[in-house]
């Protein structure tokens, strides 16, 4: 119990390192993040489904490749931390896009970067809700917004 402050501490300041990364990517990309939350708040279980599947496979695939390196060949490690550091930007970008459709629903008379903001601190607070908020909701959002990358990356423009 004496260390609950310096968890709350750590837990705030991620949420706002989260926010400010959530807003750096949405200045950095925003066609795509624009095509992520269309797909998520068009199709979020469909995009949820896509997000599962390629997570397990992705994950099994890492997994994979450093098991071989620590019995094996130390030359799968390369591959692994391929496959984990492009498994982690595309999470980023989905969460990003599931934040920014959070603060675009919520605020809707606001700025994009402020939807973003707004949107990635009150998901930040969200999950740190005690086993709804860590298991539920964070992966449920981080599958979605996965998905709905995938999704808006290989799938045929819809018609506007």
């Amino acid at each position: 119990m004496e260390q609950l402050p310096l968890i709350s501490l750590i837990a705030i300041l991620a949420g706002f390192s989260l926010a400010a990364l959530f807003a750096v990517l949405e200045a950095l990309f925003p066609g795509r993040l624009r095509d992520i939350r269309r797909q998520v708040d068009r199709r979020p279980g469909r995009s949820f489904l896509i997000g599962l599947v390629n997570f397990l496979f992705f994950g099994a695939l890492s997994l994979g490749f450093i098991a071989l390196t620590e019995n094996v060949w130390r030359f799968f490690f390369i591959p692994a931390v391929i496959i984990v550091a492009a498994l982690s930007i595309s999470l980023a970008l989905g969460l990003s896009a599931v934040a920014g459709l959070v603060g675009a629903r919520l605020f809707p008379e606001h700025s994009r970067f402020q939807q973003t903001l707004r949107g990635s601190l009150l998901w930040a607070i969200a999950c740190l809700v005690p086993y709804i908020g860590w298991f539920g909701l964070l992966g449920y959002t981080t599958l979605v917004g996965f998905g709905g990358l995938i999704l808006g990356r290989f799938s045929r423009p819809d018609p506007e």
